[in-house]
């Protein structure tokens, strides 16, 4: 298994190296979650529009075969979204679909699917893969400081440090200002802000 790892990360870095130039040049992140129904779809959706609204040339990619988010994506955009999948494409071709059709200047979202950790191919390989920070988004309704053992245990399992920031779902602006601190302080993440619940939607 460690020799299977070893060669795997040897690809992932000659793939990289060998492109490394191009893919330097987009903006991107990927907006993961511990699980499904935290609300990826909603913030990723929201993400878009405002990108798009700022008058960046925006590309959405959805992980997995998934093809039902993939038509928000298009929705919000009023172009088609994009599939990657480690399972279905090898390191090389996941990266070469991630550059195709690309212009300088582009901004990408890659949303996720399940849990971070979760699916065959895995959606943090696919961030990994494709060299994108993640921002982990975080159903906070129902908790507590308890949120800060969730989070930590996520950022223990990301050994490529990837984790750059922490999205809080579902949650009040005064329990908000008291948790932010707290989380930054103990865990040394960024927390880039919070959703209230919004019960219309």
């Amino acid at each position: 298994a460690t020799t299977n790892n070893k060669s795997s990360k040897a690809d992932i870095l000659k793939v990289y190296d060998e492109i490394k130039d191009e893919y330097m040049k987009i903006n991107r992140f990927m907006i993961a979650a511990p699980k499904s129904g935290s609300g990826k779809t909603m913030i990723t959706c929201a993400l878009l529009q405002l990108l798009k609204d700022s008058g960046k040339n925006v590309l959405s990619y959805k992980c997995g075969p998934d093809y039902i988010d993939p038509m928000f994506h298009k929705k919000v955009l009023g172009v088609p979204s994009k599939n990657l999948d480690t399972f279905f494409t090898d390191e090389k071709t996941t990266v070469q679909l991630f550059l195709d059709e690309r212009a300088d200047g582009d901004f990408a979202v890659l949303e996720g699917v399940m849990g971070l950790y979760d699916g065959l191919g895995g959606i943090y390989e696919q961030a990994k893969v494709t060299q994108t920070q993640i921002i982990l988004v975080v159903d906070a309704k129902g908790m507590g400081k308890s949120v800060l053992a969730l989070i930590a245990g996520f950022l223990q399992y990301d050994t490529h440090n990837l984790i750059k920031g922490v999205l809080l779902n579902r949650m009040s602006k005064g329990y908000y200002d008291i948790i932010k601190p707290l989380i930054e302080k103990e865990l040394f993440v960024k927390v880039v802000g919070y959703f209230p619940e919004q019960k219309d939607i």
